[in-house]
């Protein structure tokens, strides 16, 4: 990706779019689905129109993925591979659609992106509560705790908070702003909770850095990484083990890497990458996990002719 196009990538508008750690034992793999093999690749849309950008996979094997460009929010099963339009581009004011997570009520949660929106649907395509930040605001990813949900927005460089329940949403505060990450904040983007609740994780994509949030106090500090660098885009967290998807800038490849934290969270050791592939005319933007497999997102988003099909792959494995 040129210097141009890179910074295109991060500075996206509306009208632009028309040393060895003591950690604890790791999550048990998952155990791969042998008797009903899955397809390696999923065809979402051959919209041109639609750039892929977030994916989220249900234990059962039902997948949501957004278009960024659109909003639109298709869904299917990894298990037949058929994906249809879930919720149809525009609906319900949303343009253009990141991030998205079912919570542990049922419904499914989609961040608005450059319309700085979060909507929150029933399991049927209902809208049970949509949100809208004043000014100008890039709602990206997010993550959840027991009782709120925390989102990035990549252009104010500032996590935002609002309380979450089984029948209510509440209003979208900052949580953690610009002056706590400091100037290594460009890009913020993937962002994960601890599975008790106390710590996020939070990513920029631009310069590949990575912070521990205090879920509690907003208290923010730079992770500490040995092996390599560590920040990017789509992230999941299975105990200590943390995969991201990251771009080398230099050549212009992205991969996912997979790193293991300490007890407290503060720091890091690279353990491993994926191959990888061609940061723009792949251009994967966020991983979820089915069953014992990695999916990512192809989602092009800088290049200016998308091979359509849009598609959801299997991560390639290191070569």
């Amino acid at each position: 990706m040129t210097h141009d196009l890179r910074r295109l990538a991060i500075t996206l508008t509306a009208a632009a779019l028309a040393a060895a750690l003591a950690a604890p034992a790791t999550a048990a793999a998952e155990t791969p689905d042998v008797t009903h093999p899955r397809p390696l690749s999923y065809a979402i849309t051959a919209d041109p129109a639609n750039g892929l950008e977030g994916i989220h996979v249900t234990q059962e094997g039902t997948a949501y993925v957004t278009s960024v460009f659109t909003g639109a929010v298709f869904r299917g099963d990894t298990r037949t591979g058929v994906f249809r339009t879930w919720l149809p581009a525009g609906s319900d004011g949303r343009d253009h659609a990141t991030g998205i997570h079912v919570d542990r009520w049922g419904t499914v949660l989609v961040t608005g992106a450059f319309d700085g929106t979060f909507f929150r649907y029933a399991a049927d395509g209902t809208l049970l509560a949509k949100r809208t930040l004043a000014g100008e605001h890039f709602l990206n990813d997010f993550a959840m705790t027991r009782d709120a949900v925390f989102a990035t927005d990549s252009f104010t460089s500032t996590v935002y908070r609002a309380d979450l329940s089984a029948t209510a949403l509440g209003d979208f505060v900052p949580f953690a702003g610009p002056d706590a990450f400091g100037a290594k904040a460009e890009f913020l983007n993937g962002i994960v909770a601890t599975s008790d609740g106390r710590w996020l994780l939070v990513a920029d994509w631009s310069t590949n850095t990575t912070w521990r949030v205090d879920a509690r106090t907003g208290e923010v500090r730079e992770v500490a990484v040995a092996g390599g660098s560590l920040g990017g885009d789509g992230l999941l967290l299975r105990g200590h083990t943390l995969e991201s998807v990251q771009t080398d800038w230099a050549t212009e490849e992205t991969f996912v890497r997979t790193a293991q934290f300490t007890g407290d969270f503060s720091a890091a050791v690279v353990v491993r990458d994926s191959a990888r592939v061609s940061a723009v005319e792949v251009g994967p933007t966020t991983i979820a996990r089915d069953r014992g497999r990695l999916l990512w997102v192809e989602g092009q988003l800088s290049d200016e002719t998308p091979d359509v099909p849009y598609r959801v792959s299997v991560v390639p494995p290191a070569e």
